[in-house]
């Protein structure tokens, strides 16, 4: 799983559409738990039920998109773990970028308060007592009902490049318009079709060009992380599915005076596994921020036992 890991993040090139774009992974506020970390009220969570909480988005997943271009160091180019946490999942990065993706920011996207499940304007409270008024509730007041890709809340705040009124960003300070993804107008319809006005491609592309620059706070812009939303009604479904192949590995910062990260690891995978009755447990994955991008060093390398099987991620 290493292997398959380092060759994903390494393969990108912005002038090449068949390269792959990068590893898709979330790094966990909740470093011990998989389940813990799943905010969606669509669904039973052994973790406990979702509920409003300071207004937040419901069934959204922040993540961003690793790769050997971005969030690493300026000088030396070596790769960072992005919000300074030390445990991460990773999701299967086709599944993410074309099917879950609701949509992706240049820099971060402060999507937690976002309508159309964080990708839209900002709600106007975060009074969970406000009914209507949440990004929890998603209820766009020009219309006055859930918030769909054509409300004007939501495709204003679109990226000029893709059909909004937003410019892109040149650094994380600037205003942080949306690139659309697959799922942008998904509302829990029945047979829907994705979105095509713009990619996580389009995102990853977006973001490259801004590398050179440098934020108002003096922190160069390689090295901020981006951020993906993807949208946990469509993901979900499909842990339940094929739980290893939506969840192929857990990652952690490889740090021997702090053991305690690769246990928190292993918690999360044991803790996914478990829920999900996995007879084979998924690897977990060392995150190596040492390593020579520059050389092609592996960031990621396994210190357990690891499985071979070929998982597409």
């Amino acid at each position: 799983m290493a292997k398959l890991l380092n060759e994903q993040y390494y393969a990108f090139d912005e002038t090449d559409d068949s390269t792959e774009v990068g590893l898709v992974i979330t790094m966990t506020a909740q470093p011990k738990t998989f389940y813990g970390n799943i905010f969606c009220s669509s669904f039973n969570n052994p973790d406990g039920e979702a509920k409003c909480n300071l207004g937040r988005a419901d069934c959204r997943m922040s993540a961003s998109v690793y790769n050997h271009k971005v969030i690493i160091t300026k000088d030396d180019h070596k790769p960072l773990m992005g919000l300074s946490r030390n445990v991460g999942i990773v999701f299967n990065s086709s599944m993410s970028i074309e099917t879950f993706a609701r949509c992706s920011y240049v820099f971060d996207g402060a999507s937690e308060r976002r309508l159309n499940v964080g990708c839209g304007l900002s709600a106007t409270s975060s009074d969970c007592s406000k009914k209507g008024e949440t990004a929890w509730d998603n209820i766009c007041p020009s219309s006055g009902k859930v918030c769909t890709a054509e409300d004007s809340e939501i495709k204003n705040d679109v990226c000029d490049k893709f059909g909004g009124s937003k410019p892109v960003p040149a650094t994380k300070q600037a205003y942080p318009c949306v690139v659309p993804g697959p799922a942008f107008d998904y509302h829990g319809q029945d047979n829907w079709e994705a979105y095509t006005k713009g990619s996580v491609r389009d995102m990853m592309k977006l973001r490259i060009a801004e590398n050179d620059g440098t934020g108002t706070d003096g922190n160069p812009n390689i090295q901020e992380w981006n951020e993906i939303v993807l949208d946990e009604r469509l993901m979900m479904p499909a842990i339940w599915h094929d739980p290893a192949v939506v969840v192929p590995a857990i990652i952690y910062k490889k740090d021997p005076k702090n053991p305690q990260y690769k246990d928190e690891a292993i918690a999360t995978r044991d803790e996914f596994c478990k829920f999900n009755r996995l007879d084979q447990k998924i690897p977990i994955i060392a995150f190596d921020m040492d390593a020579s991008i520059d050389d092609k060093a592996d960031v990621f390398s396994s210190e357990e036992d690891d499985f071979e099987e070929k998982i597409i991620v």
